[in-house]
């Protein structure tokens, strides 16, 4: 579109009519070069409004990769060509004395919120600035989008965010090897995770009595609740549960986990509760049969974790008679089925295929024993097809 919009210029249109916000999806989602900035100007002297206010995907508009190399490219050359708040402005500039000086004169407000997006996730990526932001007085009581962007300015920002109590969950703990194969950027979660339940059993030893405190290990799941829930009773406030990465139903950091690398992270950080129930009555495993899905090279791989570390697969799926090594077997088939009409419809050529099948082969001789060998043995269930109880090659055959 920007071939057409410069054609349309150099043959004497003098005006364009277009809908902003298709023309802003243009330097908000294209990679702009540098030489493209003379005609982004040449379009707002024929009329085109560059209004950040019309960008596309405006909620999460600092996500968009491109868009702040984009703010950066056209103000370096005018400030003139995009309409945009002074507070982008000076971020996008990373100009650290007139942040501070419209900071102090309350030209701009450290907690400003644009799109729904506090100044601080404009200023991911620019240690600097998050610094003066914080020094102000920013609130980083926020999920930050840019908190597993790769990078040396990235992995800096998070490192400030997360020391000033930036939220986090197992999304995050999920997808770090997405953007930093290294792991870094996992470990540096894990590592405020431990401290922030550290912190934690420091305010429980500090306010309740030792016999409601679990000793000698890190606090997850139920335990770790009780002891929240005890200090709020007692009008002691701890940090919220988005910030010790806890939910309100004792879910230890294994349930739903996707990755068994960050799962043995977890494990050397100190987090030894792989196999504890939450109080809907899951494990981590049967979390995984009853209703998460995930690739099937992923559940194998954690299948063959939690197993290694002593997973009950004899425990009943909550609400059913059914075995958590049964509703793992289903899984394990629906899994491999999906992937077997995956390829039929793409082939091999998809990488990801390629690397599935290698790892459903290289675990499927260690989980399967665990799995699918004890296929005689029944199971609790007393359905009218199967009085006596079902067995895991029942269960895959009525699934």
């Amino acid at each position: 579109m920007l071939k057409l919009l410069g054609f349309l210029l150099d043959n004497g249109v003098t005006s364009i009519g277009a809908d902003p916000r298709s023309v802003n999806h243009l330097w908000t989602v294209s990679h702009l070069e540098e030489d493209h900035v003379p005609l982004m100007a040449r379009m707002v002297d024929a009329g085109v409004s560059l209004d950040i206010s019309h960008a596309h995907s405006a909620v999460f508009l600092p996500l968009i990769s491109p868009m702040k190399h984009n703010l950066q490219l056209i103000l370096a050359k005018s400030d003139e060509v995009v309409q945009i708040p002074e507070s982008i402005r000076l971020v996008c500039c990373k100009n650290a004395t007139e942040l501070r000086q419209a900071l102090d004169e309350k030209r701009v407000s450290p907690n400003e919120i644009i799109h729904n997006t506090p100044l601080l996730e404009w200023a991911f990526g620019w240690p600097e600035g998050i610094e003066i932001l914080l020094e102000f007085g920013a609130d980083p009581d926020y999920r930050f989008e840019s908190l597993l962007y790769p990078g040396i300015e990235y992995h800096r920002s998070a490192v400030l965010l997360l020391q000033a109590g930036c939220r986090f969950s197992k999304y995050e703990l999920n997808r770090t090897l997405y953007y930093d194969d290294t792991g870094e950027r996992m470990q540096l979660l894990i590592k405020t995770l431990t401290t922030r339940r550290e912190n934690l059993r420091r305010l429980a030893e500090a306010s309740l009595p030792s016999t409601m405190i679990p000793k000698g290990k890190v606090l997850d799941g139920p335990e770790c609740l009780e002891v929240y829930n005890c200090l709020l009773a007692r009008n002691i406030s701890p940090p919220t549960l988005d910030n010790l990465c806890m939910s309100s139903d004792g879910a230890t950091v294994y349930h739903g986990l996707e990755r068994r690398e960050c799962a043995e992270a977890l494990y050397n950080a100190g987090f030894h509760d792989t196999d504890t129930l939450d109080l809907k009555g899951h494990s981590p495993l049967s979390y995984l049969a009853d209703h998460y899905t995930i690739t099937p090279n992923k559940l194998m791989k954690l299948i063959d974790w939690h197993i290694s570390k002593g997973g009950d697969l004899s425990r009943k799926l909550p609400w059913t008679n059914e075995s958590v090594g049964h509703g793992l077997a289903v899984k394990i088939i629906k899994c491999c089925l999906w992937l077997a009409y995956d390829l039929e419809c793409h082939g091999l050529n998809h990488s990801d295929h390629a690397g599935a099948i290698k790892t459903i082969l290289q675990y499927l001789g260690r989980v399967g024993s665990a799995v699918f060998m004890p296929a005689i043995i029944p199971d609790g269930c007393s359905c009218p097809c199967s009085p006596g109880g079902c067995t895991a090659i029942s269960a895959i055959s009525l699934a």
